[in-house]
């Protein structure tokens, strides 16, 4: 795109939250390109966050499982992150979406802070719940979500339903929250 002489280049991360990645990683490779261009205006947004229009996605899940509120808990996998805002806006977005829903949400990760996802998982299972709904908070499918569908095989009994939910980026939402961060910088 520099070398056919443009002037603006907007760049927005593709990442669901806010942690190395986009404070650390994209901006030190942008930094290198704006001394290469230094003539071009780089900007840069935001990942897609929290918004409403992926809560709703969670919450679309939930309803395709909802048996009885009393019957159901609700554990939304986050990648997990040495980044506490990534961690905290995962929390944030458990406490909307118990609002929206009116079911306490478990939080865990799959890697770098706790609680851990097996650990979670086992003890939601040792408590006696009879049907555990996993939200993966996950933007793409791959190992993640292999890993997460390995451990429910591996701990889920006869007693109890467990199900996991889609990840988000495959929903119809996803395109549209990408779209709002595109049009905050253009």
């Amino acid at each position: 795109m520099c070398a056919k002489r443009a002037k603006e280049i907007a760049i927005v991360p593709v990442l669901l939250l806010t942690a190395v990645h986009a404070k650390k990683d994209i901006p030190d490779v942008l930094n290198r390109a704006k001394k290469i261009y230094p003539n071009v205006e780089f900007t840069y947004g935001r990942p897609l966050g929290i918004q409403k229009r992926l809560v709703d996605v969670l919450v679309e899940h939930i309803e395709k499982e909802r048996e009885t509120p009393n019957d159901m808990h609700l554990l939304l996998v986050g990648r997990g992150s040495s980044d506490e805002e990534a961690v905290e806006d995962t929390k944030r977005i458990a406490r909307l979406l118990e609002q929206r829903v009116n079911v306490h949400v478990h939080v865990c990760f799959l890697a770098a802070v706790h609680p851990h996802f097996e650990k979670k998982l086992q003890a939601i299972i040792s408590g006696g719940a009879h049907h555990i709904v996993i939200l993966p908070y996950l933007l793409f499918t791959g190992l993640l979500m292999k890993d997460i569908k390995d451990t429910v095989h591996e701990f889920q009994s006869k007693k109890q339903k467990v199900t996991v939910c889609d990840y988000l980026g495959g929903h119809r939402n996803v395109p549209h929250a990408l779209r709002d961060r595109v049009l905050e910088l253009i």
